[in-house]
């Protein structure tokens, strides 16, 4: 459990669900974005020792 091909199983079985049931609880490509944006801010952060401001984003 937590390992990457886990957690991709994971993602897989979130989008076969979305895809039998015609619902929407899997992430997508602008949430996938959005993580990736934070994490690099967040590392960008950690090198520099700068505060890390965060804007809060709307929630579906």
């Amino acid at each position: 459990m937590g390992t990457p091909a886990y957690n991709v199983a994971g993602i897989y079985q979130q989008i076969h669900r979305d895809l039998a049931k015609d619902t929407h609880e899997a992430p997508d490509f602008q949430t996938a974005l959005a993580v990736h944006e934070l994490l690099d801010q967040v590392r960008k952060a950690g090198e520099t020792g700068a505060a890390l401001t965060l804007k809060k984003t709307e929630t579906v």
